[in-house]
C-alpha cells in the first residue's frame, strides 16, 4: 500500500467508474478505476460506498443496492445493469471489493471507504435504487422542516433519533471490520442537514459524541488488525451551513476526533480562502 502519509491528493470515487463499462465483465474489468490514476500525484482513493443504502458492497445490515436490482427496482439511464461490473460480478458470485482493494494497494494507493453520512440523492423519486425500504417505511424519521432545494433535502434522517445513528454505524463498521481498508471518510457535505435547522445547533452534542464514538470503535478494528484505521471527516466551511447541520467543526479539530479534515464550500470553488481552517488544524495537528 502506499508509503506516504498524510496523502497528496485524495481522489473521490462516486463508483460510477463501475457502472458504465461495456460487457464483457470479468474481474480483471474492475481495474478500469483504477489504472488511469497510475502516474498521477493520487495516493489516495475515497471509494463512496454507500449511504442510506449499501451501494458498493453486499451489506447484511442495512439493505444494498445489488439485492435492489434484482427486485427489479428503477435505475438511471447510466447505471444500466449489463454495464455495471459490481453487479455482473455479484451474480457470478463474486464479491468484487477485496480484489478491488488489492488492486489499489498494489498500485500504490491508499484505500479509504467513503460514506455519505446523509444523502437526500434521488429520495425525491421513491421508488428509485437509491431509496431503500428503511426509508419509505419511517416518514417519521425525515427532517420535514429542510425545505432548501424545493424540499430536496427533506428526505434526509434526523439524527436526535438513535436509530438513525445506529443505521450509520452499523454499515461503516461492517465495511470497516470486513474489508482491508486503510481507513474511512465520513462525508457530512452530502447532504449537509442532520437534525431540523432550527434545533440543529442546540443539538451539535449528538453529532459530535456520534463521530467520537464510532472514531473509538474504528481504532478498536485497527488495534485487533495490528494496523490503524485512519478516519477523514468531510465538511461544509460556510458558518451558515455548518450552524444548521449541527456541525460543531471547531470542537471537531479542538478534540481532534480525525487527523484529517477536508473542508467544502460546498460548490465548485478552488479559490476558497482556508487560511483560517489551517491555522486551527496546525494547532490541534490535523
Amino acid at each position: 500500500m502506499a508509503t506516504r502519509w498524510p496523502p497528496r491528493i485524495i481522489y473521490n470515487d462516486d463508483t460510477c467508474t463501475l457502472r458504465t463499462a461495456p460487457q464483457p465483465h470479468t474481474v480483471d474489468s474492475i481495474n478500469v478505476a483504477i489504472d488511469y490514476l497510475k502516474g498521477t500525484q493520487v495516493d489516495c482513493l475515497c471509494w463512496c460506498v454507500g449511504e442510506q443504502i449499501a451501494y458498493a458492497w453486499p451489506s447484511k445490515v442495512i439493505e444494498n443496492i445489488f439485492e435492489l436490482k434484482d427486485r427489479g427496482v428503477k435505475m438511471f439511464s447510466i447505471w444500466k445493469n449489463n454495464r455495471d461490473i459490481m453487479y455482473s460480478l455479484y451474480k457470478q458470485g463474486i464479491d468484487y471489493l477485496p480484489l478491488f482493494i488489492e488492486r489499489a494497494h498494489k498500485q500504490g494507493l491508499t484505500f479509504v471507504a467513503s460514506f455519505r453520512m446523509n444523502d437526500t440523492h434521488i429520495k425525491s423519486y421513491p421508488d428509485s435504487a437509491l431509496t431503500p425500504d428503511y426509508w419509505r417505511e419511517n416518514q417519521h424519521l425525515r427532517i420535514w422542516d429542510a425545505t432548501d432545494g424545493k424540499s430536496y433535502y427533506n428526505a434526509a434522517l434526523d439524527y436526535s433519533f438513535p436509530e438513525v445513528r445506529e443505521r450509520y454505524r452499523a454499515e461503516i463498521l461492517e465495511v470497516a471490520d470486513w474489508y482491508d481498508v486503510d481507513g474511512i471518510e465520513l462525508d457530512f457535505t452530502r447532504s449537509p442537514y442532520f437534525f431540523p435547522p432550527s434545533e440543529a445547533w442546540e443539538k451539535r452534542d449528538i453529532l459530535t459524541a456520534f463521530v467520537r464514538d464510532l472514531g473509538k470503535a474504528l481504532d478498536r478494528i485497527g488495534n485487533k488488525r495490528g494496523r490503524p484505521l485512519t478516519l477523514i471527516l468531510r465538511i461544509a466551511c460556510l458558518p451558515r451551513a455548518l450552524t444548521m447541520a449541527g456541525v460543531d467543526a471547531e470542537e471537531w479539530i479542538r478534540q481532534r476526533l480525525a487527523p484529517i479534515l477536508i473542508v467544502s464550500e460546498l460548490v465548485n470553488n478552488f479559490n476558497t480562502d482556508i487560511s483560517a481552517w489551517k491555522a486551527m488544524c496546525e494547532k490541534a495537528g490535523v
